[in-house]
């Protein structure tokens, strides 16, 4: 480390000898010289040192240095600083596959502690991109092994900093355009507490970093950090903010040992930034990505133990099955389109069919962390409700379903008890009252293997239209659509959020209260993101993928449920359906748009729906 010496003459005159001295990386006098404006007396200069223990992370970054010389691996200089400390990044190999390994990338991340936040933000990149340089504050070139992965800025407003500084995004942009990886932490400067929100948060983000994306058209993925420093670190800022920063090595150092958890969002690819309308617009979005992995870092760390599963139950004979639904009579069946076929019968009709129905829906709502976790899905209201599902003549078997009850019938037969959604929610008598002639719908299930047969739920739903159809005074369909506690606690809180600001009905509302109620909390800024009155399903489902480790958004029955015109009355946790969380749904038909009314009614369904909305009943 020749850089890092200074020769210093000593002995008598005629006899001169060098001794080489050490400038260690972090050196009392020359940080307190930048940072503060004036030097520490020599007597002070150990005992400064030692508080803020520079002395100590110096030796860590020493043993580092040696760890990385002796080791025959591909370990990097911050993964061993990372290891000299003790401390170690938790981040899941899912998480790992979002960073893109060619490229033009831009990964941007939260900053909450300043020192070991950046560490293993490097730990976590050089993994998937060996390229990766960080854009950082120019102290860090003290350090000679971290200076080839650093692009430094100078955040201190010293001599020259403008023209340094611009010279330092200029290399950052060419950088990427020449298909490099960048990282960096836009708000500048280590989280801490803001009085007006009494929260510890990241200050505002510089657009600038924003900007460097869409000038060299990178990817751009976000990566949230857990942790906070001490509430000593905290207050020292309101003394005096550069006196916080002279604080952060003794925060480092306080942190040895310590586990630091990541999350990885959904890249948002190049090609999507020219959607923005300014850079201020894009900076606000990256930050909210971020923002929405707090709280999610624990979800593939830390997993949650889990319910015990009855073994699935052995089905039927497939001659057995095969023999009822040749059975059923012809005015059961509703619709046909190529191998598909759709019918509605009781159960008492299809004994076999009813159990192998069962087993389909336990089978399916397992696979997204929902059902009842018995050997088989079936319960009373089975006995009386009718059983829509669909066939697959060529393959002979069943590939999905839903259960409808007429209300009407089941109100003046069982009472309110009689209706399945009575166990979810309390609904007044006024509530159906309000409805009119209605059927509830539930337990809508594609089996996994035809879950990407997109027709297959159009035709499912043009068979409910016909059931309908054959109900002339029925217009509504309502009942409980169910969000899988597979999904984060924050996506399940925003997405009940955005739907009950944006597809809600008031007037249904106070009709309906949850049995258990759904209770959950958002991010300030996600709060007021998502009230914005321009925000789109579309963009909320964005940020759920961003968060989620397997990519999914807003589920498709919901968004189904919504083109119809449908609106949310009520969300309630079902504790025997894994903890689902349901929302209640009401879509009037007569409110549907006329394109969705002609491929679910057809053209005298389409007409009846018209008429009875132009005559208002």
């Amino acid at each position: 480390m020749f850089s890092d010496l200074n020769w210093r003459e000593n002995g008598k005159k005629g006899g001169m000898k060098k001794k080489p001295i050490l400038h260690e990386p972090l050196d009392a006098n020359e940080l307190s010289g930048r940072l503060l404006g004036g030097k520490v007396p020599p007597c002070m200069s150990n005992i400064v040192s030692t508080f803020f223990r520079f002395s100590h992370l110096n030796k860590v970054y020493h043993q580092a240095e040696k760890r990385l010389r002796e080791s025959s691996g591909d370990e990097s200089i911050f993964e061993a600083t990372l290891e000299s400390l003790g401390s170690r990044l938790e981040v899941s190999d899912l998480d790992l596959d979002r960073i893109p390994t060619e490229g033009p990338l831009l990964v941007v991340a939260n900053h909450p502690l300043g020192g070991l936040d950046g560490l293993a933000l490097m730990s976590l990149i050089l993994k998937r991109r060996p390229d990766c340089k960080l854009l950082a504050n120019s102290i860090l070139e003290r350090f000679e092994a971290f200076r080839s992965s650093l692009i430094p800025v100078d955040i201190l407003g010293e001599e020259n900093a403008s023209s340094k500084n611009a010279s330092a995004l200029k290399g950052a942009v060419r950088w990427m355009r020449n298909g490099g990886c960048l990282a960096a932490f836009p708000a500048g400067q280590v989280s801490n507490w803001k009085l007006k929100t009494r929260c510890v948060a990241d200050r505002e983000w510089n657009p600038a970093v924003a900007s460097l994306a869409k000038i060299s058209n990178a990817t751009v993925v976000p990566v949230f950090f857990e942790g906070r420093n001490s509430a000593w670190f905290q207050g020292a800022g309101y003394l005096h903010p550069r006196f916080r920063t002279l604080l952060l090595g003794r925060e480092l150092w306080n942190l040895r040992g310590a586990a630091i958890r990541a999350r990885v969002g959904e890249s948002l690819a190049s090609s999507k930034l020219k959607k923005y309308s300014s850079v201020e617009k894009l900076n606000d979005d990256l930050r909210l990505r971020v923002e929405a992995l707090r709280g999610t870092a624990n979800q593939l760390i830390r997993k949650s133990p889990e319910k015990v599963l009855q073994p699935l139950a052995e089905s039927p004979s497939q001659d057995a099955i095969q023999r009822e639904v040749r059975a059923l009579p012809r005015e059961e069946e509703l619709a046909r389109k190529g191998e598909f076929v759709i019918y509605a019968t009781k159960a008492s009709k299809i004994p076999n069919v009813m159990r192998e129905i069962g087993i389909l829906r336990e089978l399916t709502f397992r696979d997204v962390g929902e059902g009842t976790g018995k050997s088989i899905d079936l319960d009373a209201y089975d006995e009386y409700y009718h059983q829509l599902f669909a066939w697959d003549e060529k393959a002979g078997q069943i590939v999905g379903g839903y259960r409808l009850a007429v209300v009407d019938e089941v109100l003046r037969e069982k009472g309110r008890k009689g209706l399945y959604v009575s166990n979810l929610f309390s609904l007044r008598k006024s509530f159906y009252n309000a409805m009119g002639p209605a059927v509830e719908l539930g337990r809508s299930f594609i089996r996994p293997e035809y879950q990407r047969k997109f027709a297959l739920l159009g035709l499912i739903w043009r068979g409910i239209g016909e059931f309908l159809n054959r109900r002339p005074g029925c217009f509504v369909l309502y009942g409980p659509v169910s969000i899988s506690a597979d999904y984060a606690p924050i996506s399940r809180n925003l997405m009940a959020r955005f739907l009950r600001g944006k597809e809600w009905s008031p007037e249904m509302a106070r009709r309906a209260r949850p049995k258990h109620r759904f209770k959950g909390s958002l991010p300030r800024s996600l709060k007021r993101w998502v009230r914005k009155e321009e925000r789109s399903l579309e963009e909320v489902s964005a940020i759920i993928s961003s968060v989620e480790p397997d990519g999914k958004g807003v589920p498709v029955l919901v968004k189904h449920y919504l083109k119809l015109n449908g609106s949310f009355v009520g969300f309630g946790v079902d504790p025997d359906f894994a903890d689902a969380l349901d929302g209640l749904i009401v879509v009037d038909m007569r409110d549907m748009g006329d394109a969705h009314l002609e491929r679910y009614f057809g053209e005298k369904g389409m007409s009846r729906m018209i008429q009875a909305r132009l005559a208002g009943c």
